[in-house]
């Protein structure tokens, strides 16, 4: 039965299905343009139950407030939608890689802090934290390959925005690591054997031993009488570390540390502002979590594919890029909607593919004979 409804609410025009529109009755009492709390979907002749929009709103925060670990009220997440659909506007690759990354950053609160966007041309990942430096790594080559046509389309957008948020979650995971205890964190990811393999690296190239020199005349451990002296002393460290014989001296020990605190700066010119974590805290245990990952992080390989993406910081990342397509979800079309999960749905197929050929590997009698 159809009647016309302005004369159970005289907001709605025209012919509509009359029990939709009792069912209506009383729930908007001011027309759809000028209502902020009301979200109205009509199909054809069909009025379909309102959706508070305060509600979807405090849902969609909640999402963002987990995924960016800080509390995002109501109107703080509309102004971060508007600014992402802004965003969207951007089709040019390059620039919309620069405003992405600037645009993540803030929204985790780094805004300000030496945070930067690096191209590397060696690997085979796509997007990678630099936990040495606090770099957001893009290698080039993959870039190139996944991004060729320099206009970018709508999925394109999204992966880029996802890659960040996976990245930046890394971030903040080291963040939580450092704020739990700076001291044991940055031995994990730049301890002595690191820094005695770079100084044997530094050492052999003629720009890096130059550094070293002025790092060493910077120090007031170090009192050599004349260049030639610092040079004898360089070449037989050079010796001493390659042949691993260098425990009881002291000069190499202290050039050791000089360089683990060269390589320590990033980190705390980054997180070294924030208060440290109460002890026994939530965030403090979950820093000490992160810490242990830290010391047995599993590197990505085709036999190790499964364990990889499993392990507690890399797990807690992916999710963070899956639910932050889900807060965009309800913004998209039902033709980008389709497109995206499709394109995800390969990616997952070819994913387990590659652990099955990673198994296959694994058994075969030649990787294990070169394996053991």
């Amino acid at each position: 039965m159809s009647t016309n409804i302005s004369a159970i609410n005289p907001i709605f025009k025209g012919n509509y299905n009359i029990k939709a529109a009792k069912r209506l009755k009383n729930c908007v009492t001011k027309p759809v343009d000028s209502c902020d709390d009301t979200f109205i979907s009509k199909t054809r002749h069909k009025l379909r139950k309102p959706i508070l929009k305060t509600k979807f709103v405090q849902r969609q925060s909640k999402k963002l407030s987990n995924i960016l670990r800080r509390e995002i009220s109501s109107q703080e997440y509309e102004k971060i939608i508007q600014e992402y659909n802004e965003l969207f506007n951007i089709t040019d690759r390059d620039t919309f890689f620069k405003k992405a990354f600037e645009k993540v950053k803030k929204d985790y609160g780094y805004e300000g802090k030496d945070i930067q966007l690096t191209l590397i041309d060696q690997g085979n990942g796509a997007m990678g934290w630099n936990n040495y430096f606090c770099n957001i790594n893009i290698n080039s080559k993959t870039m190139n390959r996944y991004y060729a046509q320099k206009k970018l389309n709508k999925y394109q957008q999204i992966d880029i925005l996802e890659g960040f948020i996976h990245e930046f979650q890394h971030a903040k995971q080291s963040e939580y690591a450092f704020r739990t205890n700076p001291e044991k964190y940055l031995e994990h990811i730049f301890n002595d054997k690191d820094a005695c393999i770079a100084t044997i690296e530094w050492l052999e190239n003629t720009e890096s031993r130059d550094i070293i020199k002025q790092m060493i005349k910077n120090d007031s451990k170090f009192n050599f009488k004349s260049d030639k002296e610092m040079e004898e002393f360089l070449s037989s460290t050079h010796e001493k570390l390659k042949s691993g014989t260098y425990e009881n001296n002291l000069q190499i020990k202290n050039l050791l540390n000089i360089i683990k605190k060269d390589q320590h700066s990033a980190n705390i010119s980054v997180f070294g502002d924030f208060e440290k974590f109460p002890k026994n805290s939530e965030k403090y245990l979950l820093g000490t979590k992160y810490l242990e990952n830290e010391k047995n992080y599993i590197r990505a390989d085709i036999d190790t594919l499964k364990f990889y993406r499993n392990q507690l910081v890399e797990n807690e990342a992916y999710k963070a890029q899956e639910n932050f397509f889900r807060m965009l979800e309800p913004y998209l079309t039902i033709k980008e909607k389709f497109q995206i999960k499709l394109i995800n749905v390969c990616r997952k197929v070819s994913r387990k593919y590659q652990e099955f050929i990673g198994k296959q590997i694994a058994k075969s009698p030649h990787y294990i004979k070169n394996n053991n």
